[in-house]
């Protein structure tokens, strides 16, 4: 999941017009089906490490959302100067992600 939030920050700096037309463009995802389907892609990479930390698949979906949203945030700070700079957001992403799954610091 540490790895997911890193990657994730990463993505978000890298190719920042792939990310904001994923997450910034005001589409609502199941209206796309191309963007609806990758997004799935994703999830399903994440389900086995997330359900290895939970077993209970909804808490696994919670755990996946929780690290990706702290990751998205992460990766908004960066973009805007919050932090100062990619780094620093990647190993602080990883970090909460981390924190999040319970395993440490």
């Amino acid at each position: 999941m540490a790895r997911f939030a890193a990657a994730y920050v990463e993505f978000a700096v890298g190719e920042p017009a792939l990310f904001d037309v994923a997450f910034s463009a005001g589409l609502h995802k199941p209206d796309h089906p191309g963007l609806e389907e990758a997004g799935q892609r994703v999830l399903a990479v994440l389900r086995s490490p997330a359900e290895q930390l939970r077993p209970d698949p909804a808490s696994a979906l919670a755990l996946i959302h929780s690290v990706a949203a702290t990751a998205h945030g992460f990766a908004a700070f960066v973009r805007e100067g919050v932090v100062p700079d990619l780094h620093t957001a990647t190993t602080e992403a990883a970090a909460a992600a981390r924190r999040l799954a319970g395993q440490g610091t």
